[in-house]
């Protein structure tokens, strides 16, 4: 059964797919912790992860604004979790400005 849920993808059978966060293989993280990823499947000891667990985690996963995509699928008995994470602006540089310095538009500037 395949489940789509916000713009990433989740591949799971009906039955639980791992038992516990120690299952769960993380793949494409750089920047993120693995264990941090792993928190969003959130289960107790000995409690399986649902389809509806895995579909949340996911939506929460994107609603960290910290991925571009997140595929979950099921390989081997075990839950693998691939991401891309988003791109880092590393510096910006202001061009063109005559009226106003460069400090007046940066303390304007978000991302």
């Amino acid at each position: 059964m395949a489940v789509a849920g916000v713009a990433g993808t989740v591949v799971a059978p009906v039955a639980a797919v791992a038992q516990s966060s120690s299952s769960i293989i993380v793949e494409g993280n750089q920047r993120v912790d693995a264990d941090t990823i792993r928190s969003y499947f959130a289960t107790d000891p000995g409690q399986s992860l649902t389809p509806a667990k895995i579909d949340e985690a996911l939506k929460s996963l994107y609603a960290t604004g910290l991925f571009s995509d997140v595929t979950i699928s099921h390989r081997g008995g075990r839950l693998v979790v691939s991401v891309k994470e988003n791109e880092v602006i590393n510096r910006v540089a202001f061009e063109g400005n005559k009226k106003l310095k460069d400090e007046q538009l940066a303390s304007e500037v978000q991302s």
